[in-house]
């Protein structure tokens, strides 16, 4: 490649460190020996004072207002010494691509495969530090919330209070929409708040975080509302050990999908194995969902500063359902768990 054509947010905001909703980069290797590799940035006049602040050592291109971004390449002719450029296949709109092609029809531009994905999924110190922040908010979210949770109270104002305290304590925005799902809602695995009170002898379900420096926090605990039924206990009980079981077995250079299977036959084997309907985790970074994909068909493998989550499920309809989700980083010869929020049964 000639050079590499970047528009997707968080990919963007990797390489150059741009936090804004509008820009496209270009990144072009060394064409003449001793010149230094240039890097184009190209947005509107919203951001031409934040990146000053973000954006060091790349051309910045301040566009007319309501142009498109890929027309101010073409008038600054900066393809013009490239023959071959790439993009990410898996995040380029259409529209943007027959842009390309219709602006610059004597170039070839080429689709590639996990161009950012390996770069993104690996953490270092900083990445790190951010999102530990993010957890540690989302820990001491639940920690203030479980203290005040009874029934009577509506879901969607438990979730509210969960979106209040995380940007109290200083995250920048919700991770995604808070998941408060009670009673039979628990057995929803994606379960939106509803008007719903909380009822006595019920599972309740609360997956959230936020983000810190784009970085996303993800954590699921399940609570007992009151004196719950004995076949909820054993499901807990079951999710809980397979949880155990999985990130005893996480370290570099283990396949995705044998992770998902310590963690699925176990559920398996204590007889729940049709009520755990997803998969057992994900990577989490500048996404909430991102690579490495914890899936039963999945070969990623994983690598030393990858952070995954570990969220086995079990749902059973007309009762409920039960997750406990944790984060943790993959090390040579295990892991270390971020997430530090307490998982024995609690009820209130």
């Amino acid at each position: 490649m000639d050079a590499i054509f970047i528009s997707f947010l968080p990919y963007l905001r990797y390489e150059s460190g741009f936090t804004g909703s509008a820009g496209i980069g270009l990144v072009k290797k060394n064409i003449s020996r001793g010149k230094k590799s240039p890097a184009y940035f190209i947005t509107d006049g919203r951001y031409s004072e934040q990146i000053k602040q973000q954006i060091d050592g790349w051309n910045i291109t301040i566009a007319p207002r309501g142009v498109k971004y890929i027309l101010e390449m073409q008038k600054k002719n900066l393809l013009a010494d490239c023959t071959r450029v790439g993009f990410d296949k898996s995040t380029i709109p259409f529209s943007e691509y027959s842009s390309l092609k219709k602006l610059f029809p004597k170039i070839k531009f080429v689709p590639l495969e996990n161009l950012f994905e390996q770069l993104v999924s690996v953490k270092d110190g900083n990445e790190l530090a951010s999102l530990q922040q993010a957890i540690s908010i989302t820990d001491k979210v639940f920690d203030d919330i479980s203290r005040n949770i009874e029934p009577g109270i509506p879901e969607r104002e438990l979730a509210a209070e969960i979106s209040f305290l995380q940007k109290l304590y200083g995250g920048e925005t919700d991770a995604f929409e808070p998941i408060v799902a009670s009673g039979v809602q628990s057995a929803l695995p994606h379960a939106r708040p509803t008007d719903k009170i909380l009822g006595n002898r019920e599972m309740l379900i609360l997956d959230f975080g936020c983000t810190v420096n784009g970085y996303h926090s993800d954590m699921t605990r399940t609570i007992a509302l009151g004196k719950i039924p004995q076949v909820m206990k054993t499901v807990y009980r079951a999710v809980l050990e397979a949880q155990q079981k999985a990130i005893e077995a996480v370290r570099s250079g283990i396949v995705a999908k044998k992770l998902d299977a310590i963690a699925r036959n176990h559920i398996v084997k204590k007889g729940f194995g049709k009520f755990f309907n997803h998969s057992l985790g994900h990577g989490v970074g500048l996404q909430i969902h991102e690579t490495p994909f914890l899936k039963s068909n999945s070969d990623d493998i994983l690598q030393e500063g990858n952070t995954i989550t570990i969220e086995p499920g079990i749902y059973i309809p007309g009762i409920g359902g039960v997750r406990i989700e944790d984060i943790v980083r993959v090390e040579k010869d295990g892991c270390k768990i971020l997430t530090q929020s307490p998982k024995e049964l609690m009820v209130i």
